[in-house]
């Protein structure tokens, strides 16, 4: 099976995004951690202000979905329903044609 790729963008509360980059640091360290993360990285946008993506690479869907129910998903969720993001821009799910 094909590796696979999650991708958000996301528009974060202009006075929560030290508490957003605490937590998506927590987030990154800890998917890393899984031993099928390929990837994880999260961007800040040069051209639009609060703008942040979030891109990660999994071995598989099925790796995917076990990240889904991990504690730090779940902690990057809580703060988006909390209102820490104003808007996910987009979220797309893609298998990965090569890693080069």
């Amino acid at each position: 099976m094909s590796a696979f790729s999650h991708y958000s963008r996301v528009v974060v509360h202009p006075l929560r995004f030290l508490e957003f980059l605490r937590i998506m640091t927590e987030v990154a360290k800890a998917s890393r951690a899984e031993t099928e993360c390929d990837a994880f990285v999260v961007l800040k946008s040069t051209t639009e202000e609060h703008t942040y993506c979030i891109s990660s690479v999994w071995t598989t869907h099925a790796a995917w979905e076990a990240h889904k129910t991990t504690e730090h998903f779940n902690q990057q969720a809580l703060f988006i329903a909390d209102g820490g993001v104003l808007s996910v821009v987009y979220a797309e799910e893609y298998y990965v044609a090569n890693m080069i």
